[in-house]
């Protein structure tokens, strides 16, 4: 194959992007399983390139929702159980009823997904996940970071400069963070995400938790794919993003993946709408939304055919508009918490990861360079795509799924949150593809009999000069 001769599958990313979610829930869930689930998650890596179809093959938009019944049904028992954690069995029953129409029965049941059924989806679930979000305490350092980093913004205080608590005692603290991250009971290195996760936080901590934000966003983009589809695939793709397994696991203890999530279906939606220019500022947002984006930067030459001086420039004003701030209020401490931080944190056994699965089986040490082997793998796999998928929207969020799937299955640490990025991703551009297929097919252009005898001149290799009006009325 040559170059950008390649385009995804609609049925390969729905399906590999719902296994993948589903597959993180069960290993979240289940210790044991944790070595297999990555295993697993490879294979559907494996299947979805494989998947690959060359550019002009008909897609055949109708073949793949019966998969849905098959994922769906995968995933729900684990969905149920993760919305509000095992430690709680008081699910909402509407939100199974929900998620059973959407994810399991909804690829057969036309009713449920006309235009304005599917757009109440977002309301509904919107208020259960809040629901969810309010009953659950901020008992992790995520949501300590996005409540107290929000609390010092709006009070003038630098969130790169505090120190936030350690919630999980000594043991915890070893565990969970590098060599002299806790001092005194306090995690010294401040507020470990880019910026624009904090800015993105402050409405919901306004409107009483700073999670709400996640909840917000995601919902409200979800509204927005529905509003665009035309066909009942792309609305059953875009449901899936609020009924995605293990959402609700993501959301209550305050992981930031919904923002990126969010992010990256805006920008595929802005860009079938043709707002280029709205699309590279939300694309210099979403690189800078958080550290592992710079394993994906080969993944840009995929938007190259939209790219001018002016989009260019949005991209790196915007990118560089909500980092710039921060970084210049006090560059030492931002380099501290943003980057140096990243590089100390330690091994961990709990994550789903072929890399600590080796580790753990092999007795391999733990501090090796190996370790750093998921970035690697993780910017060649991104390269690999970027250079034989066709340019466009859809390739470039199956692209994001694919490689940073195999980053994260690399890497020292690897959660749900990540998993749920990935499978997200895969699961716009399976939207992106069905949105393609259903566009109207261009209207054949009727010629005037003046311009037709001017073609015909041409192709007898007279050089003729284009008609005017004048010409075409007559003298």
């Amino acid at each position: 194959m040559t170059r950008s001769t390649l385009q995804p599958s609609a049925g390969a990313c729905l399906v590999a992007g719902t296994l993948i979610m589903t597959i993180a829930v069960l290993g979240t869930l289940a210790a044991p399983l944790r070595p297999v689930a990555a295993a697993l998650i490879l294979v559907c890596v494996a299947l979805s390139v494989r998947a690959l179809r060359p550019v002009g093959l008909p897609e055949g938009q109708q073949q793949w929702t019966p998969m849905v019944l098959l994922t769906g049904a995968a995933g729900l028992g684990l969905v149920t159980v993760a919305f509000n954690g095992l430690n709680r069995l008081t699910i909402p029953l509407l939100f199974l009823l929900l998620w059973c129409a959407t994810g399991t029965g909804g690829a057969f049941a036309s009713p449920l997904f006309t235009r304005g059924c599917s757009l109440a989806l977002p309301i509904v679930v919107g208020a259960l996940l809040v629901r969810a979000v309010s009953s659950h305490p901020l008992d992790t350092d995520v949501s300590i970071f996005l409540t107290e980093g929000a609390r010092a913004l709006l009070h003038g205080s630098n969130p790169y400069v505090i120190t936030y608590p350690n919630l999980y005692g000594p043991v915890g603290a070893e565990l969970f963070y590098g060599e002299g991250v806790v001092q005194n009971g306090r995690i010294v290195y401040g507020f470990p995400y880019p910026p624009l996760v904090l800015l993105l936080s402050v409405p919901g901590f306004l409107l009483g938790d700073a999670r709400f934000s996640g909840v917000a966003i995601i919902c409200v983009v979800t509204t927005v794919l529905i509003a665009m589809s035309r066909t009942r695939n792309e609305r059953v793709a875009a449901a899936l993003l609020l009924c995605a397994p293990g959402l609700g696991i993501v959301v209550t203890p305050g992981w930031v993946e919904p923002i990126m999530v969010a992010l990256l279906g805006l920008l595929v939606a802005l860009v079938h709408r043709k707002n280029f220019a709205l699309a590279a500022v939300v694309l210099g947002l979403l690189f800078v939304s958080k550290q592992y984006f710079i394993v994906l930067v080969p993944c840009l030459w995929l938007l190259r055919s939209y790219a001018t001086p002016r989009r260019i420039a949005l991209l790196v004003g915007s990118a560089a508009g909500t980092m710039l701030p921060a970084l210049l209020w006090d560059p030492h401490a931002f380099w501290r918490a943003v980057v140096e931080w990243q590089f100390i944190q330690p091994f961990r056994p709990d994550s789903i990861s072929l890399y600590v699965a080796a580790v753990q089986g092999f007795s391999w040490p733990t501090d090796t360079p190996a370790g750093s082997l998921g970035l690697v793998a993780g910017f060649l796999a991104a390269g690999v795509l970027a250079y034989f998928l066709r340019a466009g929207p859809t390739s470039f969020a199956f692209s994001i799924g694919i490689a940073l799937t195999i980053t994260v299955l690399l890497s020292k640490q690897a959660f749900l949150n990540y998993y749920y990025l990935c499978g997200s991703a895969l699961l716009i551009a399976a939207w992106s593809v069905a949105h393609d297929d259903s566009a109207p097919s261009p209207e054949p252009v009727a010629h005037h009999p003046a311009t037709a005898s001017v073609q015909a001149a041409s192709h007898q290799g007279k050089v003729c000069r284009p008609l005017g009006p004048r010409a075409v009325r007559g003298r």
